[in-house]
């Protein structure tokens, strides 16, 4: 029996509401206390980035979901998902209504 490829959902819209709110900066911050550097060069370096994408999140134009923020933060830095996960949660912000 022939398998089914998986369905593409590339021409999908893309909806611009992520899974979950979060304060970047709060959270780059908490990031920077925990990894023990003082200013957004050394978080780049820590996070395997240009200072510049640090920058682009910080100030909202680059917006990184959930999911992809997790992976990249545990490969990155080495930290448990659950302590990931822990700094992302205090980071979310409320619901707008």
């Amino acid at each position: 029996m022939a398998k089914t490829p998986p369905e593409d959902d590339s021409a999908a819209p893309r909806s611009p509401k992520l899974t979950s709110e979060y304060d970047a900066n709060l959270l780059l911050d908490s990031l920077a206390e925990v990894l023990l550097v003082t200013d957004d060069d050394l978080l780049a370096e820590k996070l395997q980035v240009i200072p510049a994408i640090v920058g682009m999140i910080r100030a909202g134009s680059v917006r990184v979901d959930r999911p992809a923020l997790l992976e990249w933060l545990c490969e990155a830095t080495g930290m448990r998902k659950r302590d990931i996960e822990s700094l992302i949660k205090q980071s979310e912000t409320p619901p707008q209504s």
